[in-house]
C-alpha cells in the first residue's frame, strides 16, 4: 500500500469522529444562539419597547398639554421616519425624533402650516428630565443590540448572533464535506 493510501484511510478513520466532534459544537453554537435571541428579546421588550410607549404617553398627556396651555392654536406631536426604530445606522435607532408643533400662518405667504415649538434638545427644550431618561435608556438598549463587533467593543447582541450563525455554517460545511469525504476517499485507498 502506498503512503498516500495509508494517508486516506487515516483521514477515512478519523472522519466519523470528526464529524461527531462537529455536530457537537454546532449544537453548542445553536444553544449559544438561542441564549441571544432571548437577550435580544428581553432587551427589546423589556426596555426599548417600554421606553417608546412611556414617551409616546409622556409626549401626548403630559408635555403636549404643558406645552399648549396658554394658546388656542392646535398643537399635535409628530413623529419623525427613525422614531422607534432599532438599528446601528446611519441614523441610529432613536425616540428622538418628535416634535410638538403648532399649527400657525406663517408669513410672508401666509399659508397655514405646522411648525416646531419643543423639539429634544432643540427649539423650546427645557432639559425634561423624563424625556431624557427615556431617550437615553432606549439609545443603551439600541447600543446593546446593535454595536459591531468591529466597533471597539463585542457587546452587541445582533453582531454577536451573526457572527454565530456564520461560525455554524462555516462548522455545517466542514462536517459536511468530511463525511462526504469518506465514500470519496474510500474509492482511493486501496
Amino acid at each position: 500500500m502506498s503512503t498516500e493510501s495509508d494517508k486516506l484511510r487515516s483521514m477515512i478513520n478519523a472522519a466519523p469522529e470528526q464529524v461527531d466532534n462537529l455536530n457537537n459544537s454546532i449544537a453548542q453554537i445553536e444553544d449559544l444562539m438561542e441564549e441571544v435571541t432571548e437577550e435580544i428579546d428581553a432587551i427589546q421588550d423589556a426596555i426599548m419597547d417600554v421606553a417608546e410607549s412611556d414617551i409616546v404617553d409622556y409626549l401626548e398627556n403630559v408635555k403636549l398639554p404643558e406645552v399648549s396651555a396658554d394658546s388656542t392654536a392646535e398643537h399635535r406631536v409628530d413623529y419623525g421616519g427613525t422614531f422607534g426604530t432599532s438599528t446601528w445606522g446611519p441614523p441610529k435607532g432613536n425616540i428622538s425624533d418628535w416634535a410638538i408643533q403648532t399649527f400657525i400662518l406663517v408669513p410672508p405667504e401666509i399659508v397655514p402650516e405646522w411648525v416646531d415649538i419643543y423639539v429634544y434638545l432643540g427649539v423650546g427644550w427645557d432639559g425634561d428630565t423624563t424625556i431624557t431618561t427615556l431617550i437615553t435608556d432606549y439609545s443603551f438598549g439600541n447600543d446593546y443590540l446593535w454595536r459591531p463587533l468591529t466597533d471597539g467593543a463585542s457587546y452587541g447582541r445582533n453582531p454577536y448572533f451573526d457572527s454565530l450563525d456564520l461560525g455554524k455554517g462555516y462548522l455545517e460545511e466542514n462536517r459536511d464535506k468530511i463525511n462526504n469525504s469518506i465514500n470519496v476517499f474510500e474509492d482511493y485507498a486501496t
